[in-house]
């Protein structure tokens, strides 16, 4: 325990702390002044809102809403009960409240990811590159998914990557948190379970993997139970399995084109990365994958499997930039070895990296 506590204190020094709380200042600041106050939430973010608005009312879980993952407004419903307005503007404002300080507070295990792989200075350019993205930004103020989505599988990927058997044994709890939110975070127990069976393969692995599969499931089985009871599919494997059955079909015929799924998947690619990430990802990634360990092979592995959602989207022929936002911590560590790269050519790693990070 000792260890730990010595770990964070080297990790978390007063310095960093001042600066990660600058940084998070300036991002919340961003928001708020972009915050569309007493405008109506629209699109998928009203089924949220009226999701746990009635959770909250009635104390049930409501079965007139055909939502695939019930976790966020879920979660949302519990700020909802605390909070007392008699006008519903102000409870959609509160929604979006909530995804911006989630938002924010990412920045936590972005930096702690970077510090992973390179030094303080460096790692606070990392929690800068993702704050400030305006992708994220936009979509901290829409009150839906992603900004718990990517705090809580980030969360994972940062857990996975300690050296300690009881934070892996974390990391696949909150995986299962990070599938309440959204279904498509199932397929990283795919990788999780490889990447955990290999590194432990002689040491009692199978009593191992069966402790973490089991705190993987028991978070998870709960609530797609009150899912088939309120909606009747449980909303995680029920909808995996459909896109299967649908591809694996002998009379399918699909209604796009590997062509048109390629410009689709190019396309939401240049939008998303588009302004900060386009300049700065192309020699991160060399940098980057240079030099494999095994470290690094765990942030490809999530890289891979976190895309292939994407890519089923992108041969559907629909460019949208959202679905790359789990990408973005991953994009912004290696963003940050293309500075890296340019600071070996100089020996001015401080200055270089607040340069950096004001413009």
């Amino acid at each position: 325990m000792q260890d730990l506590v010595d770990a964070k204190s080297k990790i978390f020094s007063r310095n960093t702390v001042i600066c990660l709380g600058i940084i998070a200042l300036a991002g919340f600041l961003i928001r708020l002044f972009y915050f569309p106050e007493g405008i109506p939430i629209t699109l998928d973010g009203t089924n949220y809102f009226w999701y746990a608005n009635d959770l909250s009312v009635s104390g049930t879980f409501p079965n007139s809403f055909d939502l695939p993952n019930n976790g966020w407004p879920t979660f949302l419903s519990v700020f909802f009960y605390l909070f007392s307005s008699e006008n519903f503007l102000e409870y959609m404002d509160l929604q979006r409240y909530i995804t911006i300080i989630i938002s924010v507070t990412t920045i936590i295990p972005v930096f702690i990811l970077c510090r992973k792989f390179c030094g303080n200075e460096l790692s606070l350019l990392g929690a800068s590159l993702f704050v400030f993205q305006p992708r994220i930004i936009e979509n901290s103020l829409l009150g839906i998914t992603e900004p718990l989505f990517i705090l809580l599988e980030l969360t994972c990927l940062v857990l996975f990557l300690q050296n300690n058997l009881k934070f892996k044994y974390l990391s696949f709890a909150f995986l299962a948190l990070a599938c309440l939110i959204r279904y498509e975070g199932i397929l990283l127990i795919i990788p999780l379970s490889i990447l955990f069976i290999w590194q432990y393969r002689k040491k009692k692995i199978i009593l191992k993997y069966f402790i973490a599969i089991s705190i993987f499931l028991l978070i998870l089985l709960p609530m797609t139970f009150v899912k088939m009871d309120t909606m009747g599919y449980d909303g995680i494997v029920s909808h995996s399995v459909a896109v299967g059955e649908k591809f694996g079909q002998p009379d399918y015929v699909p209604d796009f084109t590997v062509y048109l799924g390629a410009i689709s998947f190019i396309k939401s690619a240049a939008l998303a990365v588009f302004p900060i990430f386009f300049v700065f990802l192309p020699l991160g990634f060399f940098a980057f994958f240079r030099k494999r360990n095994f470290d690094k092979s765990v942030i490809l592995s999530f890289l891979v499997f976190m895309s292939l959602p994407i890519i089923y989207v992108a041969s559907r022929d629909i460019a949208e930039p959202r679905y790359f936002l789990a990408l973005f911590p991953i994009f912004s560590i290696i963003s940050v070895y293309t500075v890296k790269e340019i600071i070996k050519k100089f020996d001015k790693t401080k200055l270089i990296s607040v340069l950096f990070i004001i413009v």
